[in-house]
C-alpha cells in the first residue's frame, strides 16, 4: 500500500496531502491519502488535539460521486513517519471504516491514549488512507441467517486472503456469529440464534491482511434481530405490525408490541413471517 512519505517542503505525491499542526503532543500530525482519479477522494483534511487529553479530533471531505463509498483506514508513527507508520489507530470513532460515504465535513475521533499511551512526542504523526471497502458497513440479519460481505478496494473485488474476527474473536464463535470464505471477493456472515433473554445483538465483523499490522483492513457492523415467530388461530388473517383487534390475546399483544418498537429496516423482514388468525 503505497501512502507516500514526508519531504522536505512538507509536499507528499500526486494525489496525497499533509497536515502540520503546532507544538502540541502530536506537533507534527501527517495525514497523508492515497488517491486514483476515478474514487472518492480524502481532501481538507483538519486536526486538533483537545486541550489536557491525548484525544484527537479529525475532520475531512471525502469528494466523489452521491451514493459512493469507499473504505478509510489510519495509521500512526511515532518517529516522524520513518518508520513506515506501523501502528493502527485502533481506537477510533466516526467517520471511518469499511464503508464511508462521500460527504463534507465527516469527523473522526482518535483516543491515543488508549492506543499510545507513551505518545507524547513531538515528531508523532497519522494516517489516513484507503482501506478495505465492506458492503454492506450496516445493517440488519436475522438470527440463523447468512448475510454475504462483498469486500473491494480501490474499486476491485479483494480476492486475496482475510482474517476476520467477530466482536474481537477471530472466525466468530456459535454466539457471535460466523464468518467464511465465499465466492472470490465475497465471504459470508452467518448470525448465531439467540438464547431467550437477547432480543437483538450487535456485532462488529473486522477483515485484515493477515501476518502484518500495517495491512490492509476494514470492518462492517450488524445488528441481529430475532426471528420472528408464526400465530395462527382460526382463518382470518391479520398484519402484526397494525394494532391487534380486541380480542388478540396478551402473549400475541405483547409480541406485536415488540415488533412495532423494531427499527423500520427490521419491520418488512418481520411482516412477512407473523401473522394472527381469528378464532
Amino acid at each position: 500500500m503505497n501512502r507516500g512519505t514526508l519531504g522536505a517542503t512538507g509536499e507528499v505525491g500526486k494525489g496525497r496531502s499533509i497536515l502540520r499542526l503546532g507544538k502540541v503532543l502530536l506537533s507534527c500530525l501527517a495525514l497523508a491519502v492515497t488517491a486514483s482519479a476515478d474514487a472518492a477522494t480524502i481532501q481538507n483534511v483538519t486536526a486538533q488535539q483537545r486541550p489536557g487529553t491525548k484525544i484527537v479530533d479529525i475532520q475531512y471531505d471525502l469528494v466523489g460521486g452521491p451514493s459512493e463509498t469507499i473504505g478509510v483506514q489510519g495509521f500512526y508513527s511515532l518517529d516522524g513517519g520513518s518508520d513506515g507508520f506501523p501502528h493502527r489507530m485502533e481506537t477510533v470513532q466516526g467517520d471511518i471504516g469499511g464503508g464511508v460515504s462521500t460527504g463534507t465535513a465527516k469527523q473522526v475521533v482518535w483516543f491515543a491514549d488508549s492506543d499510545a499511551p507513551d505518545l507524547a512526542v513531538d515528531n508523532a504523526q497519522v494516517m489516513l488512507c484507503e482501506g478495505l471497502k465492506i458492503e454492506p458497513a450496516t445493517g440488519t440479519v436475522i438470527e440463523g441467517a447468512d448475510r454475504p460481505l462483498a469486500v473491494t478496494y480501490q474499486g476491485a473485488p479483494y480476492t486475496s486472503s482475510l482474517v476476520w474476527t467477530v466482536n474481537g474473536i477471530e472466525g466468530g464463535n456459535s454466539t457471535v456469529g460466523t464468518v467464511q470464505a465465499g465466492a472470490p471477493g465475497t465471504w459470508v456472515y452467518t448470525a448465531p440464534l439467540l438464547d431467550d433473554a437477547t432480543t437483538s445483538l450487535e456485532v462488529v465483523l473486522t477483515a485484515e491482511e493477515p501476518g502484518s499490522e500495517t495491512g490492509l483492513w476494514g470492518n462492517a457492523r450488524l445488528r441481529v434481530a430475532r426471528k420472528a415467530v408464526a400465530i395462527s388461530r382460526g382463518v382470518s388473517f391479520l398484519n402484526a405490525l397494525e394494532a391487534p383487534p380486541g380480542n388478540v390475546d396478551s402473549a400475541f399483544s405483547r409480541l406485536v408490541s415488540y415488533l412495532n418498537a423494531l427499527e423500520p429496516s427490521d419491520k418488512f423482514q418481520a411482516s412477512r413471517v407473523v401473522s394472527y388468525e381469528n378464532q
